[in-house]
Order: C-alpha cells, then sequence, then structure tokens
C-alpha cells in the first residue's frame, strides 16, 4: 500500500530531462498560439508554443522515444513596446531586424512554402493559426537543448534549429 497516492504530496515527479542532442527526428504533437504581455493591452510577444514527440529516440537504442518536449518560435515582436531590459522600442533592437528567422525555419521544415507566407501583422497571424492545426502530424528534424531552471523553475529541455526531414528518412 506504500505506493498508493494518497494526496498530491505523494505524487512522484518524473520529469525527463533530456542531454542536449543535435538532429532529433520529431513529429509535431500540437501548437499553441500565445500572446505574451506586460501591460495586458496589446501583446509584446506572439509565440508558438510547439509540442513535439521525438520518434526514433537520440541513439541507436532509441533512448527517449516517443518523449514530448517543446519549443517556442516568435512571429510576432509589437515595434512600439519597449524591452524591460534595455528601455528601447523592440524596433530599436538587433533581434527586431532578425524576430522571423525562427518561423522560417520551422515553417521550412514542415515543408510549406515561404513565399507564401506574408510578414504583414494581419497576414501572418491568420497563417500561424492554420498553421496551429496544419503542421500537426507532420515530422521535423530539430536540436533538443538544456535550459538552466531560474528560481522556482527547474532545468528543462528545449527544441531549436528545426530543419525538414531527409526525404529517406520520412518511412
Amino acid at each position: 500500500m506504500s505506493d498508493m497516492i494518497q494526496t498530491l504530496a505523494d505524487v512522484k515527479d518524473d520529469r525527463v530531462l533530456i542531454p542536449a542532442t543535435s538532429n532529433v527526428k520529431m513529429m509535431v504533437k500540437k501548437i499553441d498560439v500565445r500572446d505574451t504581455t506586460k501591460d495586458g493591452a496589446i501583446a509584446d510577444w506572439r509565440t508558438l508554443n510547439i509540442q513535439l514527440q521525438v520518434v526514433d529516440g537520440i541513439d541507436d537504442e532509441g533512448k527517449y522515444k516517443n518523449t514530448i518536449v517543446f519549443g517556442s518560435v516568435c512571429y510576432y515582436v509589437n515595434p512600439e513596446s519597449v524591452s524591460k531590459n534595455t528601455g528601447k522600442k523592440h524596433s530599436e533592437q538587433d533581434y527586431y531586424k532578425r524576430r522571423f528567422s525562427d518561423l522560417k525555419g520551422f515553417v521550412k521544415a514542415i515543408g510549406d512554402d515561404l513565399s507564401a507566407v506574408s510578414v504583414d501583422e494581419e497576414s501572418i497571424t491568420t497563417y500561424v493559426k492554420a498553421l496551429a492545426e496544419g503542421a500537426v502530424g507532420k515530422m521535423v528534424v530539430a536540436n533538443i537543448t538544456q535550459k538552466k531552471g531560474q528560481g522556482d523553475y527547474e532545468d528543462s529541455n528545449e527544441v531549436k534549429y528545426f530543419k525538414p526531414v531527409a526525404s529517406e528518412d520520412l518511412v
């Protein structure tokens, strides 16, 4: 009876932290479109929170096969919003110029036509809402990194640098 869960205190946290690994084949399981705001008025950042499942594992033995990991891709930065770190508008920051690079990598990885995606706010918002449904089930290759926890947050995995799966690996 010692294995019985009576209260939340009895629940074991079975979190899995995958070692940093490059070129891992994954399947898109779910995408949430999220707005991040500071003052509650207009979104400062808009991101895709991407849930992925490791397909074959990270090694020849299939270690971590079927493990769920997450990646985040920014698709909008409010140019008028002010960075709390620098006190400058986002549009004045270096990252503003490359704000679409992660989205471009993800769109290319799932096989969508890059030239069909306009980057004005209305068009890209419409596109990512469709992407949230249309990308589910598609295969990608990406790197799994380890992100250091801060404060009460534990270390976690983060998926970055999406690439298309080689055609011979699509089976």
